[in-house]
């Protein structure tokens, strides 16, 4: 998922990612992180790896796992 919570509401798309999963499948996000310059240019949010992993949690994703590009604004998260 590409801009996954890039939405004006990502708890909403991720719940609604979540209902549609098949059961046992993945979701995997990749996304600018918090402090990329998109912030700036294009007025977007981004968010730290912390607050993506509270937010697939609140959303009932297990197996969380969020990892920044050491060095660089963009990140990678799957959870079940």
């Amino acid at each position: 998922m590409r801009d996954g919570i890039g939405y004006s509401d990502p708890i909403a798309a991720l719940r609604e990612a979540e209902r549609v999963l098949k059961p046992g499948g993945t979701i995997l996000i990749a996304d600018f992180a918090k402090g990329h310059e998109g912030e700036r240019i294009w007025g977007e949010t981004y968010y730290t790896p912390k607050q993506v992993e509270a937010m697939l949690r609140k959303c009932g994703f297990e197996e969380v796992n969020v990892q920044q590009v050491p060095g660089k604004h963009f990140l990678f998260a799957s959870g079940r």
